[in-house]
């Protein structure tokens, strides 16, 4: 009877098993449909299907800075069955910024592998005749009632990015906070204000037709269509910061459940098509193990709090 009952019991956990593993992966993104980061999931799901064998779909839970798919993700099964495809904001920025999150970005969630870095940019129009890093620093310096930047948003890496570019040189800059990133480009063509820190995306082309000029990207590697623009680190400027795009679950998937994930990622990534997308969308595919994305994520959340707690900036709800 013991044995009838070990055999039902395993066959019970077989057809569980097989039930699972016909349910579609979610991949929870906190962007609308059609915006580029939807784009970007829609091309990892798709490819992550046919390494994984099962339905991928992406779960677009916009609002609240992305904290809504941040917050659904924390709160599922770590079965595998729910995922999310997330900024580095909410990630390593969220904990310094707001109050009351709601989530540990370290203990609530399960590092899965890098997806994309971007290049921040810093450009410039016709008010500042800088074309280096270095003459941009000395003209900030001589003309500091002129020293300012435009950025996406109050409390945004964009934000802190500037913050960071300010307190380097050591010259006090004012932002400029605008409803978006586009906006704070258009017055810099306007010549409305000094400069912006934006995504690469949103300048390529303006810099390209002569618009905007940019001075430098922030993090560590050149523009692909401008790699005569040294980084902002090659120009004397130590700082060093991307933007990027990484895949997590809840806290407590199992390792070689991780491990799978980070496999299909970079499968992913070696497909024609995906970098060819990617190109257009300003995205550098990377990949990595979920230690390496771990790594990356604690080094990040102590160089922001660093920056942000001594730039006087007040959390908010």
């Amino acid at each position: 009877m013991k044995s009838l009952n070990r055999l039902v019991v395993l066959v019970l956990l077989v057809v569980a098993g097989a039930a699972h593993s016909q349910q579609p992966i979610r991949i929870n993104i906190g962007f609308v449909a059609g915006s580029a980061p939807d784009t970007l999931a829609r091309l990892i799901s798709e490819r992550m299907r046919d390494s994984l064998g099962r339905v991928v779909l992406v779960d677009n839970k916009p609002g609240a800075a992305g904290r809504i798919a941040v917050d659904a993700t924390s709160a599922a099964a770590p079965d595998g069955g729910t995922l999310m495809l997330v900024p580095n904001g909410p990630m390593t920025l969220f904990p310094w910024v707001f109050k009351g999150l709601g989530f540990d970005p370290v203990r609530d969630f399960t590092p899965l592998s890098l997806v994309t870095l971007s290049e921040l940019v810093l450009s410039v129009g016709p008010v500042t005749p800088a074309r280096t890093v270095a003459e941009l620093r000395d003209w900030l310096r001589a003309n500091p009632g002129k020293a300012n930047f435009g950025s996406g948003g109050t409390g945004t890496i964009l934000h802190f990015a500037g913050v960071a570019f300010s307190q380097a040189i050591g010259v006090p800059m004012q932002h400029i906070p605008y409803k978006g990133s586009v906006l704070a480009v258009n017055d810099v063509m306007a010549g409305q204000i000094a400069m912006s820190v934006s995504s690469t995306a949103e300048v390529a082309e303006l810099h390209r037709t002569g618009k905007i000029r940019i001075i430098a990207p922030i993090g560590s590697n050149r523009l692909p269509f401008a790699p005569d623009i040294p980084t902002l680190k090659e120009g004397g400027i130590d700082i060093d910061m991307s933007t990027w795009f990484a895949l997590y679950g809840p806290a407590g998937m199992p390792a070689p459940l991780a491990n799978a994930y980070s496999r299909a990622v970079a499968t992913a990534l070696t497909d024609t098509k995906v970098k060819e997308t990617l190109l257009k969308l300003s995205q550098t595919p990377v990949g990595s193990t979920p230690e390496e994305l771990a790594r990356r994520q604690l080094s990040e959340l102590k160089a922001w709090e660093k920056i942000i707690k001594t730039s006087g900036f007040t959390p908010t709800d």
